[in-house]
Protein backbone atom coordinates (compact mmCIF):
# COMPACT_ATOMS: atom_id res chain seq x y z
CA UNK A 1 0.00 0.00 0.00
CA UNK A 2 1.44 3.35 -1.06
CA UNK A 3 2.19 5.97 1.58
CA UNK A 4 2.04 8.86 -0.90
CA UNK A 5 -0.33 11.61 0.19
CA UNK A 6 -2.44 13.18 -2.54
CA UNK A 7 -5.49 15.33 -3.22
CA UNK A 8 -7.85 14.43 -6.06
CA UNK A 9 -10.54 16.52 -7.76
CA UNK A 10 -12.48 16.34 -11.01
CA UNK A 11 -13.10 13.62 -13.59
CA UNK A 12 -11.65 12.73 -16.96
CA UNK A 13 -8.12 12.17 -18.22
CA UNK A 14 -5.77 12.29 -15.19
CA UNK A 15 -3.31 15.15 -14.81
CA UNK A 16 -0.57 14.51 -12.25
CA UNK A 17 0.92 17.71 -10.80
CA UNK A 18 4.32 17.10 -9.18
CA UNK A 19 5.82 19.84 -7.02
CA UNK A 20 9.44 20.90 -6.78
CA UNK A 21 12.23 21.03 -4.18
CA UNK A 22 11.15 21.98 -0.64
CA UNK A 23 7.54 22.26 -1.79
CA UNK A 24 4.35 20.22 -1.32
CA UNK A 25 1.12 19.57 -3.21
CA UNK A 26 -0.08 22.94 -1.87
CA UNK A 27 2.03 24.67 -4.52
CA UNK A 28 -0.77 23.94 -7.01
CA UNK A 29 -3.78 24.86 -4.82
CA UNK A 30 -4.65 28.10 -6.60
CA UNK A 31 -3.50 26.92 -10.01
CA UNK A 32 -5.57 23.82 -10.71
CA UNK A 33 -9.17 25.09 -10.53
CA UNK A 34 -9.56 25.58 -14.33
CA UNK A 35 -8.43 22.00 -14.92
CA UNK A 36 -10.91 20.37 -12.54
CA UNK A 37 -13.84 21.02 -14.90
CA UNK A 38 -12.59 18.57 -17.54
CA UNK A 39 -9.78 16.54 -15.99
CA UNK A 40 -9.09 14.24 -13.06
CA UNK A 41 -6.55 16.37 -11.22
CA UNK A 42 -4.16 14.79 -8.71
CA UNK A 43 -1.60 16.74 -6.69
CA UNK A 44 0.75 14.71 -4.53
CA UNK A 45 3.44 15.13 -1.90
CA UNK A 46 6.63 13.49 -3.11
CA UNK A 47 8.02 10.99 -0.57
CA UNK A 48 9.73 12.93 2.21
CA UNK A 49 7.83 16.19 1.61
CA UNK A 50 4.58 17.34 3.14
CA UNK A 51 2.50 14.45 4.41
CA UNK A 52 4.33 11.67 2.54
CA UNK A 53 6.89 9.88 4.75
CA UNK A 54 10.54 9.71 3.84
CA UNK A 55 11.54 6.34 2.30
CA UNK A 56 14.05 4.29 4.23
CA UNK A 57 15.33 2.31 1.25
CA UNK A 58 17.38 3.39 -1.79
CA UNK A 59 16.97 7.10 -2.50
CA UNK A 60 17.43 8.27 -6.10
CA UNK A 61 15.26 10.16 -8.56
CA UNK A 62 14.56 6.81 -10.23
CA UNK A 63 13.54 5.13 -6.96
CA UNK A 64 11.21 8.02 -6.11
CA UNK A 65 9.73 7.82 -9.61
CA UNK A 66 9.14 4.08 -9.14
CA UNK A 67 7.23 4.80 -5.94
CA UNK A 68 5.01 7.19 -7.88
CA UNK A 69 4.54 4.58 -10.64
CA UNK A 70 3.39 2.05 -8.04
CA UNK A 71 1.03 4.64 -6.56
CA UNK A 72 -0.43 5.28 -10.03
CA UNK A 73 -1.07 1.56 -10.42
CA UNK A 74 -2.91 1.52 -7.09
CA UNK A 75 -4.96 4.48 -8.30
CA UNK A 76 -5.90 2.59 -11.45
CA UNK A 77 -4.18 5.16 -13.66
CA UNK A 78 -2.70 3.76 -16.87
CA UNK A 79 -2.58 7.04 -18.86
CA UNK A 80 -1.94 10.57 -17.63
CA UNK A 81 -0.56 13.99 -18.40
CA UNK A 82 2.43 14.75 -16.16
CA UNK A 83 3.20 18.31 -15.04
CA UNK A 84 6.45 18.60 -13.11
CA UNK A 85 7.86 21.72 -11.49
CA UNK A 86 11.69 21.70 -11.31
CA UNK A 87 12.46 18.58 -9.22
CA UNK A 88 8.98 17.36 -10.13
CA UNK A 89 10.00 17.46 -13.78
CA UNK A 90 12.99 15.24 -13.05
CA UNK A 91 10.66 12.75 -11.38
CA UNK A 92 8.18 12.93 -14.27
CA UNK A 93 10.95 12.27 -16.80
CA UNK A 94 12.10 9.25 -14.81
CA UNK A 95 8.52 7.94 -14.58
CA UNK A 96 8.23 8.07 -18.35
CA UNK A 97 11.71 6.64 -18.85
CA UNK A 98 10.71 3.64 -16.75
CA UNK A 99 7.18 3.33 -18.14
CA UNK A 100 6.80 5.22 -21.45
CA UNK A 101 3.23 4.04 -21.99
CA UNK A 102 1.97 6.04 -19.00
CA UNK A 103 2.28 9.45 -20.65
CA UNK A 104 -0.25 11.15 -22.89
CA UNK A 105 1.53 14.45 -22.34
CA UNK A 106 4.42 15.99 -20.44
CA UNK A 107 4.95 19.54 -19.19
CA UNK A 108 8.33 20.54 -17.82
CA UNK A 109 7.47 23.60 -15.72
CA UNK A 110 10.76 25.38 -15.01
CA UNK A 111 12.52 22.03 -15.37
CA UNK A 112 15.08 20.42 -17.63
CA UNK A 113 15.98 17.07 -19.16
CA UNK A 114 19.71 17.85 -18.89
CA UNK A 115 21.75 16.47 -15.99
CA UNK A 116 23.47 18.79 -13.53
CA UNK A 117 26.59 20.59 -14.70
CA UNK A 118 29.75 20.32 -12.62
CA UNK A 119 29.06 23.82 -11.29
CA UNK A 120 25.50 22.89 -10.29
CA UNK A 121 26.75 19.77 -8.49
CA UNK A 122 29.17 21.88 -6.47
CA UNK A 123 26.32 24.24 -5.60
CA UNK A 124 24.20 21.35 -4.29
CA UNK A 125 27.10 20.18 -2.12
CA UNK A 126 27.36 23.68 -0.65
CA UNK A 127 23.64 23.68 0.10
CA UNK A 128 23.94 20.38 1.93
CA UNK A 129 26.90 21.60 3.96
CA UNK A 130 25.00 24.76 4.89
CA UNK A 131 21.89 22.85 5.99
CA UNK A 132 23.96 20.43 8.08
CA UNK A 133 25.59 23.35 9.89
CA UNK A 134 22.73 25.84 10.15
CA UNK A 135 19.46 23.98 9.53
CA UNK A 136 16.61 24.35 7.07
CA UNK A 137 15.12 27.72 8.04
CA UNK A 138 18.20 29.90 7.35
CA UNK A 139 18.62 28.14 4.00
CA UNK A 140 14.97 28.66 3.00
CA UNK A 141 15.21 32.31 4.04
CA UNK A 142 17.88 32.89 1.37
CA UNK A 143 16.60 30.34 -1.17
CA UNK A 144 12.95 31.32 -1.59
CA UNK A 145 13.33 35.00 -2.66
CA UNK A 146 15.56 33.83 -5.51
CA UNK A 147 12.65 31.86 -6.93
CA UNK A 148 10.74 35.09 -7.60
CA UNK A 149 11.32 37.78 -10.18
CA UNK A 150 10.25 40.46 -7.70
CA UNK A 151 11.83 40.06 -4.27
CA UNK A 152 9.02 42.04 -2.59
CA UNK A 153 6.30 39.75 -3.94
CA UNK A 154 3.60 39.29 -1.29
CA UNK A 155 3.38 35.58 -2.15
CA UNK A 156 6.95 34.84 -1.04
CA UNK A 157 5.76 34.24 2.52
CA UNK A 158 3.54 31.32 1.46
CA UNK A 159 6.42 29.52 -0.24
CA UNK A 160 8.67 30.34 2.70
CA UNK A 161 6.21 28.79 5.17
CA UNK A 162 6.00 25.69 2.98
CA UNK A 163 9.77 25.41 2.73
CA UNK A 164 10.70 25.73 6.41
CA UNK A 165 8.64 22.61 7.18
CA UNK A 166 11.01 20.51 5.07
CA UNK A 167 12.76 17.66 6.89
CA UNK A 168 16.51 18.43 6.70
CA UNK A 169 17.23 14.78 5.90
CA UNK A 170 14.80 14.92 2.96
CA UNK A 171 16.35 18.16 1.72
CA UNK A 172 19.84 16.64 1.70
CA UNK A 173 18.74 13.34 0.17
CA UNK A 174 16.85 15.06 -2.65
CA UNK A 175 19.74 17.44 -3.26
CA UNK A 176 22.08 14.47 -3.67
CA UNK A 177 19.55 12.61 -5.83
CA UNK A 178 19.24 15.58 -8.19
CA UNK A 179 23.02 15.89 -8.33
CA UNK A 180 23.45 12.24 -9.29
CA UNK A 181 20.58 11.94 -11.79
CA UNK A 182 21.37 11.14 -15.42
CA UNK A 183 20.07 13.18 -18.33
CA UNK A 184 16.69 12.35 -19.86
CA UNK A 185 17.18 13.64 -23.37
CA UNK A 186 16.08 10.36 -24.93
CA UNK A 187 12.74 10.65 -23.15
CA UNK A 188 12.08 13.83 -25.12
CA UNK A 189 13.47 12.50 -28.39
CA UNK A 190 11.41 9.30 -28.20
CA UNK A 191 8.19 10.96 -27.03
CA UNK A 192 5.08 9.80 -28.90
CA UNK A 193 2.99 12.40 -27.01
CA UNK A 194 2.98 16.21 -26.88
CA UNK A 195 5.62 17.90 -24.74
CA UNK A 196 5.37 21.40 -23.31
CA UNK A 197 8.20 23.40 -21.76
CA UNK A 198 7.45 26.47 -19.66
CA UNK A 199 10.32 28.84 -18.89
CA UNK A 200 10.64 32.00 -16.82
CA UNK A 201 12.42 34.85 -18.55
CA UNK A 202 14.00 35.85 -15.23
CA UNK A 203 14.74 32.32 -13.97
CA UNK A 204 18.32 32.07 -12.75
CA UNK A 205 18.10 28.35 -11.94
CA UNK A 206 17.16 26.93 -15.36
CA UNK A 207 18.89 28.05 -18.56
CA UNK A 208 16.50 29.36 -21.22
CA UNK A 209 19.05 28.48 -23.87
CA UNK A 210 19.03 24.86 -22.69
CA UNK A 211 15.24 24.76 -22.74
CA UNK A 212 15.08 26.33 -26.21
CA UNK A 213 17.33 23.50 -27.38
CA UNK A 214 15.31 20.82 -25.62
CA UNK A 215 12.02 21.93 -27.13
CA UNK A 216 13.40 20.90 -30.53
CA UNK A 217 13.85 17.27 -29.43
CA UNK A 218 10.20 16.05 -29.38
CA UNK A 219 8.25 15.76 -32.63
CA UNK A 220 5.29 17.53 -31.04
CA UNK A 221 6.28 20.33 -28.68
CA UNK A 222 5.27 23.74 -27.35
CA UNK A 223 7.38 26.41 -25.67
CA UNK A 224 5.97 29.12 -23.41
CA UNK A 225 8.17 31.87 -21.99
CA UNK A 226 6.78 33.82 -19.04
CA UNK A 227 8.18 37.32 -19.27
CA UNK A 228 7.53 38.37 -15.69
CA UNK A 229 8.44 35.15 -13.90
CA UNK A 230 11.53 33.55 -12.44
CA UNK A 231 11.14 29.97 -11.13
CA UNK A 232 7.51 30.04 -9.95
CA UNK A 233 5.42 30.94 -12.96
CA UNK A 234 2.40 29.08 -11.61
CA UNK A 235 2.32 31.76 -8.92
CA UNK A 236 3.89 34.82 -10.56
CA UNK A 237 1.90 34.51 -13.80
CA UNK A 238 -0.82 32.08 -12.82
CA UNK A 239 -3.35 33.12 -15.47
CA UNK A 240 -0.91 33.22 -18.38
CA UNK A 241 0.79 29.92 -17.53
CA UNK A 242 -2.52 28.30 -16.57
CA UNK A 243 -4.20 29.20 -19.86
CA UNK A 244 -1.22 27.93 -21.86
CA UNK A 245 -1.10 24.66 -19.94
CA UNK A 246 -4.87 24.17 -20.16
CA UNK A 247 -4.77 24.49 -23.95
CA UNK A 248 -1.91 22.01 -24.01
CA UNK A 249 -3.82 19.55 -21.80
CA UNK A 250 -6.88 19.82 -24.03
CA UNK A 251 -4.68 19.05 -27.01
CA UNK A 252 -3.31 15.97 -25.24
CA UNK A 253 -6.85 14.89 -24.38
CA UNK A 254 -8.09 15.20 -27.95
CA UNK A 255 -5.12 13.23 -29.31
CA UNK A 256 -5.91 10.06 -27.34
Amino acid sequence: MSTIFYVEEGEGLPIIFIHGFCETHELWNDFISPFIKNFRVLTLDLPGFGRSPLPIEEFTIDSIALMVINWLKEMGISKAIFVGHSLGGYVALSIIKQNPGLATGLCLFHSTAFADTAEKKMSRDKVNDFVRKHGVTPYIRTYVPGLFAHKDDMLISGIYEMGIKTDPKALILYSNAMKERSDSILVLKKSAYPVMIIAGLQDTLISQEDLAQQVTFPLNSAFTILEHSAHLGMIEEREVSGNALLKFAQKCNSSI
